[in-house]
């Protein structure tokens, strides 16, 4: 999901760095990795990692006060489908363990595939978020709009705690229903919405 969002998030216009362990490589078209310390200078980062490295990867960023952090994690594991949920969520421990970011829940419904056509869908897809920070949201609601999607604003950050039941819900739906991440909207209508 980082790749695909990086990716597309350089097709629409934004300078893009992935911060990695191995500074330097190119991960996506014109799209190079950097040091987790060049994360000082973003105004927006993109937290796409696997629940159970979240923490110790967010422990080796700088200061992450009073940045926006969009979260894709979702609170699950490959043992676990739900670590947290409902009275918790990943994007709130994650608020914890970034004191002072401004943590938006987003996209962590989205499959990679879709974000790869981005902003060329074929059919525009409603995309949830959440978080406490109002200009934060804002600001998410915009990219996600610019990428193609429909953003629907659904709160403050404990809505994390349904977005991220229902993304497991979108999980089983694609890999185990199957409709596979591009039939999905024909579930889940935007009108439903």
């Amino acid at each position: 999901m980082g790749v695909a969002l990086g990716a597309a998030f350089a097709r629409i216009g934004e300078s893009v760095r992935f911060a990695s362990r191995k500074p330097g490589r190119e991960l996506a078209p014109g799209v190079k990795s950097c040091a987790f310390d060049d994360l000082e200078t973003a105004d927006l980062i993109v937290l796409a990692t696997l629940w159970e490295d979240t923490r110790s990867l967010l422990g080796q960023a700088p200061s992450l006060e009073g940045k926006i952090v969009m979260s894709c994690v979702n609170s699950s594991t490959r043992d676990t489908p739900i670590t947290v949920g409902l009275t918790n969520s990943a994007a709130e421990e994650i608020a914890r363990w970034a004191p002072g970011a401004r943590v938006v829940e987003a996209l962590n419904g989205t499959y990679a595939e879709a974000v790869d056509l981005a902003p060329n869908l074929p059919e525009r897809q409603t995309v949830l978020y959440c978080g406490d920070d109002r200009d934060a949201r804002d600001t998410v609601g915009s990219l996600i709009h610019r990428l193609g999607f429909d953003p629907l604003d659904a709160g403050p950050l404990r809505s994390a705690r349904y977005l991220e039941p229902l993304a497991q819900l979108v999980v089983y739906l694609v890999r185990q229903a199957g409709y596979g991440p591009m039939g999905i909207h024909h579930v889940w209508p935007r009108t439903a919405l």
